[in-house]
């Protein structure tokens, strides 16, 4: 639904929330400068050709355009207007400072074909690509809109993004070469902001940013059929100063890698989440987090479905893994709703690892992680908590916790029991870790 995986040195301030948070935030920046600061503009109303073109010539097509138009004044910001129509497109390139318009009647259809997408090698983070229906791991289809190294970028209207995934769920190593196509990547931007649009079926994750900073996402909708295979809505990746509000997702799945990202060692830090409802899967922190996640504020949020007694897979979920290593820190939950969800909130530090990705010496560190004023019904299990003797989760308190109606009592595996105040958690019980709903 929401993941945040695994910097850019800035100016440290304090910010202080409601109920007496304080998270320090590195310079965020929820203003979208690029747009706003900018004096001069230049208009680009898109036209479509009077023949239907393939995906790939129509992309290139329209490609041409907003390159003619932004060619009479480089200086100024460019604002492209697509038409109120349908289009198939392939992937789209993005340029600096650009205003993407998609009014309402606009929808977006990215094509099916693999052929009309570039292969791109995988990130330096990740090492190898981590679509596991795809025969090879060594590349990824590039994604329908494709940022890099482009700043004030926006991306904003009523109309819809559509993927038409599922012409992609179904496929297997013997009909899918490389890692299917996101619909939405920035790789090391800066000021971008996507706003108001719908994101429907995405072929694999919806929008991701990686190595990037100063983004926000607001008022958008994503969309995907709950049997969808890795249709994570929202991925932050090795991205700093982050602000996402007002958002609704429900899709098939939450959602750098491992020894590479310990490597690389960028972490995703200064986030803030806010004013938005999850239905379906959860708000991951990993599985990818070996460059580590740090100061993160979710709060006034809602999980999960009231309108179904059909349990989902939505809630708060930490995961990492031995051998992909990791320190999470500093990370605060407040002000949230749960109901008719497997289980609230879930960590563990022995999430499933393959043999290749094993390291017994990289063990994830979870510690410092505050839950305040949750409440909700409905649960298979109150909460799960698995630690490693070497590294148990430290530092995990919970203040103002309101559960009713769940089967199992939550409980704590190599982990010391919680500070707990003013709630109404039971005392943990030993039950089998394969009870834990990750």
């Amino acid at each position: 639904m929401l993941a945040i995986a695994t910097h850019v040195p800035t100016h440290e301030k304090t910010y202080s929330y409601s109920k007496g948070i304080k998270c320090t935030m590195n310079s965020l920046i929820f203003l979208f400068l690029g747009v706003i600061n900018s004096k001069v503009t230049q208009t680009c109303d898109l036209i479509l050709p009077t023949e239907i073109l393939p995906p790939v010539e129509l992309t290139s097509f329209l490609s041409t355009q907003i390159k003619e138009c932004a060619e009479q004044d480089p200086h100024a910001h460019l604002v492209v207007n697509f038409p109120a129509e349908k289009m198939k497109i392939a992937s789209l390139t993005l340029s600096t400072n650009t205003t993407y318009h998609f009014p309402k009647g606009c929808e977006i259809i990215a094509s099916e074909n693999e052929d009309d997408y570039q292969v791109m090698p995988t990130l330096p983070s990740y090492c190898i690509a981590r679509d596991g229906l795809a025969a090879s791991k060594s590349g990824l289809y590039r994604s329908v809109f494709y940022g890099s190294q482009v700043e004030n970028v926006f991306f904003t209207g009523k109309g819809v993004i559509n993927g038409e995934g599922v012409n992609w769920w179904t496929r297997n190593s013997e009909t899918l070469k490389f890692e299917r196509p996101r619909l939405f990547q920035c790789l090391e931007c800066k000021n971008v902001k996507i706003e108001k649009l719908t994101w429907k079926d995405s072929p694999f994750w919806t929008i991701h940013f990686v190595y990037s900073e100063n983004i926000e996402i607001s008022d958008v909708a994503i969309l995907a059929q709950h049997n969808s295979r890795n249709t994570d809505g929202i991925d932050i990746d090795s991205t700093s100063n982050v602000h996402i509000h007002d958002v609704f997702v429900d899709v098939g799945d939450d959602s750098g890698f491992d020894y590479c990202g310990r490597e690389f060692g960028m972490p995703t830090k200064n986030v803030l989440v806010e004013n938005s409802v999850f239905i379906n899967e959860n708000f991951a922190v990993g599985s990818e987090m070996s460059g580590g996640v740090q100061d993160i504020v979710v709060r006034n949020c809602v999980f999960g479905n009231f309108d179904s007694d059909e349990l989902f897979d939505a809630g708060i979920d930490f995961k990492s893994s031995i051998g992909r290593g990791g320190k999470v820190f500093n990370i605060t939950f407040e002000d949230l709703t749960f109901r008719n969800c497997n289980g609230p909130v879930k960590m563990s530090t022995i999430y499933y690892s393959s043999s290749n990705e094993r390291n017994e010496t990289s063990i994830a560190e979870f510690y410092d992680i505050t839950m305040r004023n949750l409440q909700g019904r409905g649960f298979r299990q109150a909460g799960c908590f698995i630690g490693t003797p070497e590294y148990p989760i430290t530092g995990l308190t919970f203040e103002n916790v309101l559960y009713r109606e769940f089967e199992e009592y939550h409980y704590f595996q190599d982990s010391p029991n919680p500070e707990v105040a003013d709630g109404v958690l039971e005392p943990p019980i030993s039950i089998n870790a394969e009870k834990c709903y990750v």
